[in-house]
């Protein structure tokens, strides 16, 4: 057992302030708080460090209070105790929180001390309660508390007020909360919720407000939300929230941490941990568990998120996952609106977390902007039972885009995602990439999802993901992509897009050669490195598409069926066409009844939208009536008609049908359409054909010569280039039949081209020439002698 007591001024010397506490000593035990400037030697039972004159302690000697009592270590108590004079009472409170009540009006000078020796986890308390009308004088209350493990207080008694004063003994919990702002939660009294609801209470009513509220090393659980309230835009707080640290399993097994945070909530906030207070929250050091309830972790609207070195637990597992773990902002578009309201919070950071059993990692909402989603892990276990559900989604409104945002640097196992990351509507000019996307199912729809409405003027920059799904689907056709896998099937193969908001000419290449386009201004220029063809041959061909006749379209809808038409993954990308189906639509993903969407439970279902049983059962069903689907799912009908799901209506497409997603809706509802897919069904034509780019006028002007038929002493010039220039020809003297001149061509053609020459003067209309072409030159002949010392002026033009 140990003790502290406190050396009287008349014994303090510089090395033993009259305040310090010191060691006491009972037998060959050590009692108290260790005191510095310690005598040499060891002490006798009782003794403490004895300072003389202006020095340090010298000696040991004893000490008594001004009552002349002498601390004496009681019996351990473990159970309600009422303190003699000179005791110093050590308490256990390993069973239960336990009161030590002052004996009542004592002799003046009387001294007691007070230690918590051992207890729970987290710990009990031990209430040091004041006698009768008693009090203590340092602040008129009538208990005190100690609060951690060998914390201790000495007290003595002030007869003329009576009041007891606390002498000497550990800062108390508050003193640290006050000069450090650590807000320990074990700190304060009750259930885990009644103690992180005293901690908010506390930092938030500092002044300054703010601090950090530190959870130990042990499990918790909340049945109640943690939550913040936004004041005004001008009271700004930061709250931290800290834990003892977590511990990754990168081989995907169970992630531990020593502060586990188990949240039982399931009420209708929209989030266990609800910051919307203006200023910052920073959490880390945690893991934050949910049993799979499907409310999710954590939102943010106005508190700029500082997230990192957590652990996200959602308690699922692959598709069955419903919980959600970060939110950034809520659905509406108004600043302090409570939880619908907007993301105010910039410049947020989430990075070097895990997450285990969480559907969607990150869910980027209304004006959420300028976030990071950066070094993070998602774990194989994780999964989304959503339609076409993704780990990581944006979808801001029309008024309040998701913007600026950055997601990069993650590993992210995308086994049980239909697309990893989805933009869904209205996210514009953020980039995304490079990530790491492992193992992405082969039914998946593609690893990156563009959506409509609004998903433009995003940057894509691919790292690794599997070739087994198409990197992108992308609805609006006007993000850039940037893929160093020239293999990969995409809804544009090999897109490299350059786009001008302005309106400037786009350029959209499509290929699996080594061409590169490089954009400057207002001019799209191909290149490629040397030794390579730097001239691209170009051809536009006509030729019969395949024609499918039972087509099935829905207004305002992406999906088109057909029951002949077979649709199979090689044909995203390839244009689509029919009654209701607008010119340059293509065909953005394409399914059978095998690997279509799932239904899901409580989904909002669209006009349209084609699905297929949890399990298939090889037909596909169309929402005929939209509405939310119902908590189970329905007996679907396999002999035609419809089903009520909810309040949507499914009608069965039958067997052996299959469907794409295009890239616009079509603008009518129709069944048997004859649907034209651009896949080759006969005999291309070539409508225009051109090589080494002869349809644009570059280069320098062809050559040319003034032949023997001109005569002696002829010129000729020519202006202008390969496919049109201007010829002219100065006869000298004696001029006979034959070729009169020879235009060699800048670039040669690959195949022999047509030429025309008109002439540009009264000379040149009379000369009775004709011409011939090669592949390099263009021959003007005269079937007579032209006039001597004429001039002849021809315009050309050259078609191959």
């Amino acid at each position: 057992m140990a003790t502290s007591s406190t050396v009287p001024g008349s014994m303090a010397g510089t090395g033993n302030a009259p305040s310090d506490t010191v060691d006491q000593y009972e037998g060959s035990k050590q009692l108290g708080v260790r005191y510095l400037g310690l005598p040499p030697g060891a002490p006798s039972s009782g003794q403490v460090p004895v300072a003389t004159g202006a020095g340090t302690a010298t000696a040991w000697g004893t000490v008594t209070g001004s009552g002349g009592t002498t601390l004496t270590p009681t019996a351990i108590k473990t159970g309600a105790y009422t303190a003699a004079p000179g005791d110093f009472v050590g308490v256990d409170t390993t069973s239960a929180a336990q009161v030590t009540t002052l004996p009542s009006a004592p002799a003046d000078k009387t001294v007691i001390g007070v230690k918590l020796l051992k207890s729970a986890t987290p710990p009990n308390f031990v209430t040091v309660a004041a006698g009768g009308s008693d009090t203590f004088n340092d602040d008129a209350s009538v208990t005190q508390t100690l609060k951690l493990v060998n914390q201790s207080a000495i007290y003595q008694y002030e007869a003329s007020a009576t009041a007891w004063i606390r002498q000497s003994g550990d800062l108390p919990m508050s003193g640290l909360d006050a000069r450090q702002a650590l807000y320990y939660l074990d700190s304060y009294a009750g259930t885990d919720d009644a103690k992180m609801a005293s901690a908010l209470t506390a930092l938030f009513a500092a002044s300054p407000a703010g601090g950090a509220i530190v959870l130990s090393p042990r499990a918790h659980t909340f049945a109640n939300q943690w939550t913040t309230s936004y004041v005004s835009s001008s009271v700004t707080t930061a709250l931290k929230i800290q834990g003892a640290g977590v511990a990754f399993n990168g081989a995907w097994g169970a992630p531990s941490a020593a502060t586990k945070v188990t949240f039982t909530y399931s009420g209708a906030g929209t989030a266990c941990i609800d910051m919307q207070h203006n200023g910052s929250i920073e959490i880390t050091g945690c893991q934050i568990a949910s049993a799979n309830a499907g409310v999710p972790l954590f939102q943010t609207t106005n508190a700029t998120p500082n997230l990192h070195d957590n652990i996200w637990s959602g308690g699922g597992s692959g598709a069955t996952c419903v919980t959600d773990a970060i939110l950034l902002g809520g659905t509406g578009i108004t600043i302090g609106a409570g939880d619908t309201a907007k993301y105010n919070a910039y410049q947020g950071q989430v990075y070097r977390n895990f997450f285990d059993g969480i559907r969607r990692a990150c869910f980027f909402q209304s004006a959420a902007n300028s976030a990071l989603f950066y070094a993070n892990t998602v774990s194989v276990n994780c999964g989304s039972s959503l339609v076409l559900g993704a780990c990581i989604e944006f979808q801001g409104n029309s008024s309040k885009t998701c913007t600026g945002n950055q997601v990069f640097a993650n590993c992210i196992e995308c086994t049980h995602y239909s697309a990893p990351v989805k933009l869904t509507a209205y996210a514009q000019e953020n980039t995304i990439g490079p990530n790491g996307l492992f193992d992405i199912a082969s039914t998946a729809i593609a690893h990156h999802y563009f959506g409509q409405p609004g998903c433009g003027f995003n940057t894509l920059i691919d790292g690794y993901h599997s070739s087994s799904a198409p990197l992108v689907l992308d609805f609006n056709q006007s993000n850039r992509v940037t893929s160093s896998n020239s293999g990969q099937l995409n809804t544009e193969t090999e897109i490299v897009n350059f786009v001008n908001r302005s309106g400037a000419p786009r350029v959209n290449y499509f290929g699996e050669s080594p061409w590169m386009i490089e954009s400057t201004g207002n001019q799209a220029y191909w290149r490629t490195s040397a030794g390579v063809n730097p001239y691209p041959v170009v051809n536009i061909v006509s030729l019969a598409a395949t024609q499918f006749s039972d087509g099935n379209v829905t207004s305002g809808s992406s999906y088109v069926t057909s029951a002949t038409a077979t649709f199979v993954i090689a044909d995203v990308g390839l244009a689509i066409g029919g009654t209701g189906i607008q010119s340059l639509t293509i065909i953005n993903w394409a399914f059978s009844a095998t690997t279509a969407i799932t239904w899901a439970a409580s989904f909002a279902s669209n006009l349209g939208d084609v699905i297929r049983p949890t399990t298939s059962n090889t037909h596909l069903y169309q929402c005929t009536t939209a509405g939310t689907t119902g908590s189970s799912q329905p007996t679907w009908p396999t002999s035609g008609g419809t089903v009520t799901d909810g309040t949507a209506v499914w009608t069965d497409l039958g067997t052996g049908v299959t469907g794409c997603v295009v890239s616009i809706a079509p603008t009518a509802t129709n069944t048997g359409v004859t649907l034209g897919i651009s896949r080759a069904a006969g005999t291309a034509f070539t409508m225009t054909g051109f090589s080494r780019h002869h349809i644009v006028s570059t280069g320098t002007a062809p050559a040319i010569v003034a032949n023997a038929g001109a005569g002696t002493g002829a010129t000729a010039t020519v202006t202008g280039n390969d496919l049109a220039m201007l010829i002219t020809l100065n006869t000298g003297t004696g001029p006979a039949s034959g070729q009169v001149a020879q235009v060699n061509y800048n670039i040669a053609y690959t195949a022999t081209p047509k030429a025309t020459l008109t002439p540009a003067n009264a000379a040149a209309a009379a000369a009775p020439v004709y011409i011939a072409t090669s592949t390099g030159a263009l021959a003007i002949s005269a079937a007579t002698a032209l006039t001597a010392s004429t001039t002849y002026i021809w315009q050309a033009h050259v078609i191959q």
